[in-house]
């Protein structure tokens, strides 16, 4: 009878662990692999129309996008750490924000960190979906921290992550932050000319 009740309170500490890792918490950054894609030649996408709103140096010329205070300082925090390093700035990209949105959106509403969720297109997909012409692709994601300066410092300490914030292949970024669950979404792209 002892064995049996010990399997039984090893099963529930195991499932209870598996959950528990899968919802990050064993993570110092709760932040996944990041990743990213290249590739050589273009299939012809059909371009989402898109208002101008906005335009200076720091945004896409084809940039009308809405961000809130913690994605425009995670964006400003994203240009003064490639700035630090080197790296040209990043410009903001209104596909690329629609592109991060709709997928932080999904992760907070399945409350899963994820670079792709059932049913979910791949990163490529979704840039192909917004009519991003991407010959790079990245994405970094996180969960947990409630400022833009902590979720970028954890990145920062993450090499896959910061590799993707430095990419000298990336020229636009879109960034999203859904403070509901503050879960966190960076899309780096370029295109073709």
């Amino acid at each position: 009878m002892k064995i049996i009740i010990a399997t039984i309170i090893i099963i529930v500490v195991g499932i209870t662990l598996l959950i528990l890792w899968k919802q990050g918490v064993f993570s110092s950054s709760n932040s996944i692999p990041p990743i990213s894609e290249t590739r050589t030649s273009a299939n012809k996408v059909t371009e989402v129309p898109i208002k101008t709103s906005m335009l200076n140096s720091e945004f896409n010329q084809n940039t009308a996008v809405f961000l809130s205070p913690i994605e425009l300082e995670l964006f400003s925090l994203v240009n003064e750490y490639r700035q630090k390093n080197n790296v040209p700035k990043l410009l903001l990209d209104s596909r690329l924000v629609l592109s991060a949105k709709k997928h932080n959106d999904l992760m907070t509403e399945k409350n899963t960190l994820s670079h792709q969720l059932p049913n979910e297109l791949s990163l490529t997909d979704r840039y192909d979906e917004v009519g991003y012409d991407w010959k790079f692709a990245a994405e970094n994601v996180a969960f947990g921290r409630n400022t833009a300066k902590l979720v970028m410092d954890d990145w920062i300490n993450s090499p896959g992550h910061n590799a993707n914030i430095l990419s000298v292949s990336a020229r636009d970024i879109g960034v999203a932050y859904n403070p509901i669950k503050n879960y966190w979404t960076q899309n780096f792209g370029d295109t073709f000319p």
